[in-house]
C-alpha cells in the first residue's frame, strides 16, 4: 500500500491503475511542497514540483517537467526534453534525461547516469562511482552533438563528446573511436568533433 497527498487529502493505492484514478481527480495540480510519490509514478508535460518533492523508483516525467530544491529520484527515472531541477538534486540508477537537462549546484546521479543534447549543470556535480565535478564546462554547437569538460575533486579531467564521457588520457590515446559516425576520414563531421575535442581540451588546460 503506497501513499500520495493531494491537496491536503491524503489517498492509498496498489497498482498504477488506482494511481491515475486518484490523479485524473486533480488534472490541473502542480505539486509544490514536500510531497512523496510512490513507484512507478508518470507525470505528464509540464508538470510542476516544488522543493523537497521526493519520487520512488521508476518516476517518468513529461516534456518541460520543472522540479524545485531538493529534489530525490529513486532508480530509473525518466525525464522528457527540457528537464529543469534546482539545487541539491538527486537521482539514483539508471537515471536517464533528454535534451537540455539542466541542474543546479550539487547535483547527484548514480550510476548510469545518461543525459542529451545540451546537458547542463551548476558547481559540485557528482556522478556514481565516486564522479565529484568541482568545475565543468558546456559547449553546444561546435559539432553535432553536445560537448563539454569537467575536472574531479581529486583533478581528474574529464571530456565528454555526445555519448562518450571519457578521461583526458583516453581521448589522448585514442580520439577515433566512433568510425561509424566519425571516422578519420577528413570530413566536415569528423573535423567539427575533432575541434569540438580541442575546445573541451583547451579549457581543461586554463582551468588546471
Amino acid at each position: 500500500m503506497k501513499t500520495i497527498t493531494l491537496v491536503d487529502t491524503e489517498f492509498q493505492y496498489n497498482s498504477q491503475e488506482e494511481l491515475e484514478l486518484i490523479l485524473k481527480k486533480y488534472p490541473n495540480i502542480k505539486f509544490l511542497g514536500s510531497y512523496e510519490i510512490g513507484d512507478y509514478f508518470t507525470a505528464g508535460d509540464r508538470f510542476t514540483a516544488g522543493d523537497y518533492f521526493t519520487a520512488g523508483n521508476h518516476f517518468t516525467a513529461g516534456y518541460r517537467f520543472t522540479a524545485g530544491d531538493y529534489f530525490t529520484a529513486g532508480d530509473r527515472f525518466t525525464a522528457g526534453d527540457y528537464f529543469t531541477a534546482g539545487y541539491r538534486f538527486t537521482a539514483g540508477d539508471y537515471f536517464t534525461a533528454s535534451d537540455r537537462f539542466t541542474a543546479g549546484d550539487y547535483f547527484t546521479a548514480g550510476n548510469h547516469f545518461t543525459a542529451g543534447y545540451r546537458f547542463t549543470t551548476g558547481d559540485r556535480f557528482t556522478a556514481g562511482d565516486g564522479l565529484d565535478v568541482i568545475k565543468c564546462f558546456s559547449g553546444n554547437g561546435m559539432y553535432k552533438y553536445h560537448s563539454g569538460a569537467i575536472i574531479t575533486k581529486t583533478g581528474e579531467k574529464w571530456i565528454i563528446l555526445g555519448c562518450f564521457c571519457r578521461k583526458l588520457g583516453d581521448w589522448e590515446k585514442e580520439f577515433w573511436n566512433n568510425d561509424k559516425e566519425f571516422p578519420n576520414d577528413g570530413s566536415e563531421a569528423s573535423e567539427n568533433r575533432l575541434k569540438a575535442y580541442k575546445v573541451a581540451k583547451y579549457w581543461l588546460e586554463l582551468n588546471s
